[in-house]
């Protein structure tokens, strides 16, 4: 009985957690606006958390976007889902060049 309800609690777990993405960027960042930055992307329509991830020495980092559960079945539909472009954009915003966007395994 142990076993089944395992295995039903960590599908669960796996079912409510959204897509993961990592958009890379180059570029000089003050490592004390991070916090700003990330909280800027977590108002993003279905972004559920942001972690930057900034190495200052090589002048790379990396957003690591979670989206929310149910944007993750929403991806075909044209309204109202997260948009790769307005992270882009807010990349641009920061004086930042965008690099790399791929998407993580869960």
């Amino acid at each position: 009985m142990k076993n089944i309800l395992t295995i039903l609690f960590l599908f669960f777990i796996q079912c409510s957690w959204g897509q993961k993405y990592a958009f890379a960027f180059e570029g000089q960042i003050d490592t004390t606006k991070i916090v700003a930055m990330q909280r800027d992307v977590e108002q993003f329509y279905g972004v559920a958390k942001v972690r930057i991830n900034y190495k200052t020495e090589k002048q790379k980092g990396e957003f690591i976007i979670q989206l929310k559960s149910e944007e993750k079945n929403k991806r075909g539909e044209a309204d109202n889902h997260f948009s790769v472009a307005e992270v882009k954009e807010y990349i641009l915003s920061k004086n930042l060049s965008p690099q790399s966007f791929i998407t993580l395994e869960n």
